[in-house]
Formats: C-alpha cells, structure tokens, sequence
C-alpha cells in the first residue's frame, strides 16, 4: 500500500499517520504530494480523453 492512498479516499494525514504507525507527521506528508501527482496524471489522462471524443 502506498503511503497515500488513504489520502486519496478522503482521510485525514493526521488518521493515516496513526494507521501507518509514524511517530511524527512529517514523515507521512513526506508521501502526501504522491497523491497530488496521482490527481494530476489522472487529469492529463481524462483530458486526453475528452480531446479524443470531440
């Protein structure tokens, strides 16, 4: 499992932290940005998508 993925979900850093078992938060929002990159490639590729459909 990646770090992020229950960021993707909807739940909260401070949650995941407690899940993952990290002693401090920053270690978690080391992984945070994973999820941004993850909605950008997702956005590139819907776009793609809808260029093709038009």
């Amino acid at each position: 499992m990646e770090p992020a993925d229950p960021n993707l979900a909807g739940v909260d850093l401070a949650t995941v932290k407690e899940l993952l078992g990290n002693q401090d938060i920053q270690t978690t929002l080391r992984y945070a940005h994973l999820a941004q990159d993850h909605k950008r490639e997702a956005i590139a590729r819907i776009g793609k998508l809808v260029t093709m459909d038009t």
